[in-house]
């Protein structure tokens, strides 16, 4: 039996038609799973793209039904990143995905050793389930938009906590396959993409390096309108730092097969309303007229702004509700865009995936692309062609209605779809102040619509005005290289570093991800806030956990302008004491950037259920609120304004102030007490088999086991007190711990203890007395430098790789130690001269700390005989990557996660 046949076996059980031999793959599909990856794949729509890739990466990760028989392909990273333009693709795509998986009896969870598929979106996620970071060595697919996992790659994770940045930096960066899909809506995103694969092939260029760490990143970009107009590479491939490439460009030209002409022949008509606009009554009647013509009919309207959808739905509906056909024969109007809450958009999804009745859907870009659509009629407003032939790919999708024999045999016509212009608006120009009539573009470019109109002639002239598949791989859509471009300095200064700046920010990447004039979201949710109607609600830091359905994602300024002059809460970094922890900020709506999570009472509205965000007046029906459920338990889930309570699960905790780590705050409540000596002993056995799982060789392996083995010494820190040493961290440990026999035990140091009900014993504060704090794990990482110091074959880049790792395994203290008493410069984030750690030895291991001294701060200071604490670093992000070193830092914070 050849390879293809397997494969096709393979496919149809993916889509669970096993014993249907008339459905098989493409034949790009089944190439792409038995030869090697191309760079950029142009495919048609309708033709299978996501199933094609997501397949084929499984097939060469060597997964079969029901396991893994293959060895995996080694140019085929473990982790795919399947990013997408908008959020309702996203979601879309995991359904699919996640049936596929499902079908194919490989779908588990983390740590299960299947695959797993992961929804990388902004809210919290289900504490109590392993996360897709504590498992690197396993199989999984992330699906998010490019705005998370864009961001997430330059180490600005949105909706994340900062400390959890480095963790997604890495793991995005090292060991994945970026799938960049529609790579035509994703404008200075589709650049930085570029930019990133570029930096990991030449910042992790050491000979070294890739011997002792075998894995890599590869990104395939694709999409029906690649830009390529001639034998050359698209003009958006091409960045200053990548003038000319090696890439493979794989153009999909079906064969006219039965299966294949059905979608690539189907019927589609344009007809050129240039002086109709979404607000003319003749645009409005044909639209109501076209969705009447029979009793199962989908009518499909497009247009450019979210402003412009609600107006056009407002004037669909007063007009359908004046109409004086009979109830029953009126359309169904729903109005579908960006800024919904998931919740709220759910609902409508539902309704766009019914199979029957008349419906009018009126949309933003949200439905351009990768929707399984298949309207009977289309109307959108001109936009830029890539977007028009995306569009057009939601009209007659399957070729069936109407199909190419009806229309030969003139039965019936072919499906319609009807190109309207764009509003216009006065502006005042030159001296003369003569009013100037000028399109309102906006969200896009003046050009890119001017391009437009020429391409919409051509159809219309020299293609009989045929919109098919067929007719659109005829006419080129060229995309240019958009936006600011990432350079390498800021990667690595800027970007690499987490610490906070004097205001409690951090680098914008905004305007790496999406034009600075479209997209550039925060994400707003609606809380009942003390200062209300209910005046026993919860102040904001006791407020229960973020749940994604909740987060509304809507423009910055357009948040600034509708909260103007009124205090809101941004989720950040608290600055008391220099001691940094997530909390929320309260602040003048002025401060919202992009990237924010923003909470606001419920009185602010701006907000409705059914129409999304409004910018003005309304208020949501429903809010996350703490309720009880049937037998009385605290819960979180739905209020209702008619004081209903849904609930959703029972997190309720705000799991802020422990440092922002959720699923580590759910742990440590079901934990029990645990020895400092078998806390670090795990840690070693799991970093151990991480880098044997992960194949981690040489000097760069040992420095991750020996990280680990180190990491947590500093709990071990005493300090002179009134004449006594005191062990800060222990006492810390029993004050919050709940006693019961065997422990405390009198003399033992303890790495964790159970927390007393109520509370976290999370060690975060080191101490109750707040004057006594430190970070433990600087405390660590000067114990070792002062070990290394003693061993005079130390290898001074290896000693240099495991304090960073050992310094930076909670995310909170990086590149750059600090004091944190204002009135005094000589402490280290809270570790003073003086300090010192007591005589500690774990058996059969090469931990043995029997220094009795006090620690040797000056370590974190340059010498004439070593570098600085920011020497090491820069000496780190020059041999290593900022990708690999994220990296490693990531699997020494893994193995501490399951040791705990």
């Amino acid at each position: 039996m050849s390879q293809n046949t397997h494969y096709e076996d393979f496919f149809r059980a993916a889509f669970d038609r096993v014993s249907d031999q008339q459905f098989r793959p493409f034949g790009y599909q089944t190439k792409l799973a038995s030869d090697a990856w191309p760079d950029l794949l142009e495919v048609p729509t309708g033709m299978g793209k996501t199933a094609a890739v997501v397949l084929a990466w499984l097939w060469k990760r060597g997964w079969r039904q029901s396991e893994r028989a293959q060895m995996p392909d080694q140019q085929t990273p473990c982790r795919l990143v399947y990013c997408l333009p908008m959020r309702v693709l996203v979601e879309q795509t995991h359904r699919n995905v996640e049936g596929w998986l499902k079908n194919l009896g490989i779908c588990g969870e983390p740590g299960q050793g299947k695959v797993s598929v992961h929804l990388l979106m902004g809210g919290s996620e289900d504490v109590a389930q392993a996360t897709w970071a504590e498992h690197p060595e396993e199989d999984m697919i992330l699906i998010g938009t490019q705005d998370m996992l864009l961001s997430a790659a330059l180490n600005r994770a949105y909706a994340t906590y900062p400390s959890q940045w480095p963790v997604q930096f890495g793991l995005l960066n090292v060991d994945t396959f970026w799938v960049m899909d529609e790579v035509q809506l994703m404008g200075p995103g589709r650049t930085t993409s570029v930019q990133l694969q570029h930096f990991f092939e030449q910042l992790g260029a050491c000979p070294r390096q890739h011997k002792e760490i075998p894995l890599g990143r590869r990104t395939l970009w694709m999409s029906a309108t690649l830009g390529q107009t001639g034998p050359a590479m698209p003009d958006w491939t091409a960045t200053p730092e990548v003038k000319e490439t090696n890439r493979t460009f794989a153009r999909y030209s079906p064969q006219r097969n039965e299966l294949d002409a059905t979608r690539l022949d189907a019927p589609k008509s344009l007809q050129n309303k240039p002086n109709w606009t979404y607000e003319s009554d003749d645009l409005h009647h044909t639209i109501i007229d076209e969705a009447c013509q029979s009793d199962d009919r989908l009518v499909l309207v497009f247009v450019n702004t979210v402003r412009r959808a609600r107006e056009l739905h407002q004037k669909l509906e007063d007009k359908i509700k004046q109409s004086s056909c009979a109830a029953a024969k009126k359309p169904e109007l729903i109005l579908i865009h960006s800024r919904f809450r998931k919740e709220d958009r759910d609902a409508l999804t539902a309704k766009l995936n019914q199979s029957s009745g008349r419906r009018i859907v009126v949309s933003t870009q949200v439905l351009e692309a990768g929707v399984d659509l298949d309207a009977d009629v289309l109307f959108t407003e001109i936009a830029p062609w890539a977007s028009l032939i995306q569009r057009f790919g939601r009209l007659n999708r399957r070729g069936i209605k109407p199909s190419i024999g009806n229309v030969q045999q003139k039965l019936k016509i072919p499906a319609l779809a009807v190109v309207f212009g764009i509003p216009h608006r006065e502006v005042i120009q030159g001296r003369s102040r003569t009013p100037v009539r000028q399109d309102e573009v906006a969200p896009y470019e003046e050009d890119a619509i001017a391009n437009a109109r020429r391409f919409i002639d051509d159809i219309v002239n020299n293609h009989k005005g045929s919109v098919s598949p067929a007719t659109l791989q005829r006419v080129p859509a060229p995309l240019v290289l958009e936006g600011p471009i990432l350079r390498e300095f800021i990667l690595t200064g800027d970007l690499f570093p987490t610490d906070a700046d004097l205001s409690g920010g951090h680098t914008d990447v905004a305007h790496y991800l999406r034009a600075l004039d479209r997209d550039v979201d925060c994400h707003v949710l609606w809380r009942e806030l003390p200062g209300g109607k209910n005046q026993n609600a919860l102040p904001p830091d006791e407020q229960p956990p973020i749940h994604r359905d909740e987060l509304c994602p809507v423009p910055f300024f357009e948040a600034k302008e509708a909260f103007n002059g009124k205090r809101v809460w941004i989720l950040a970094y608290s600055l008391e004491g220099r001691r940094r922890t997530a909390t929320w900020r309260e602040t003048r709506a002025s401060d919202i950037k992009s990237g924010d999570t923003v909470m606001v009472p419920l009185e602010y509205g701006c907000y409705s259920d059914q129409s999304g965000w409004l910018g003005k007046d309304d208020k949501p029906d429903r809010w996350i609120s703490v309720g009880q459920d049937a037998e009385g338990r605290a819960a979180r889930g739905w209020k209702d304004s008619q004081g209903g309570f849904t609930v959703i699960d029972y997190h309720v905790d705000p799991e802020r102030g422990f440092g922002g780590d959720p699923r580590s705050t759910w742990k440590r409540r079901q934990r029990d007490w645990m020895t400092l000596g078998d806390h670090l002993q795990k840690a070693q056995s799991a970093s151990q088999g991480l880098v044997n799982a992960l194949n981690l060789k040489g000097s760069t392996a040992a420095a991750v086991i020996e990280a680990d083995l180190w990491h947590d010494l500093g709990k071990a820190l005493e300090r002179q007190k009134n004449g006594a040493w005191e062990p800060i961290f222990q006492n810390m440990l029993i004050d919050q711990g709940m006693s019961y026999p065997p422990h405390p035990q009198k003399g033992v140091l303890y790495a964790k203890s159970k927390p007393k009900p109520g509370g976290s014993g999370s060690g975060d504060k080191n101490t109750s007395h707040d004057e006594d704090r430190f970070r433990h794990e600087v405390a660590s990482a000067l114990a070792y430098l002062m070990h290394a110091n003693k061993t005079a074959a130390s290898d001074p880049l290896k000693t240099s790789l495991t304090a960073y790792l050992i310094l930076a395994h909670h995310g909170k203290v990086r590149c750059m130690p600090a004091p944190w008493d204002e009135e005094r410069s000589d402490d280290w984030n809270g570790v003073r001269p003086g300090d010192r750690i007591v005589p500690f030895q774990i058996p059969q291991t090469s931990l043995q700390w029997t220094t009795q001294g006090a620690l040797d701060l000056s370590l974190f200071l340059p010498a004439p005989n070593r570098p600085g604490w920011q020497g090491r670093v820069a000496l780190l992000l020059e041999h290593y990557g900022p990708f690999y070193l994220a990296y490693l830092e990531a699997l020494v914070r893994v193995a501490d996660w399951r040791a705990s």
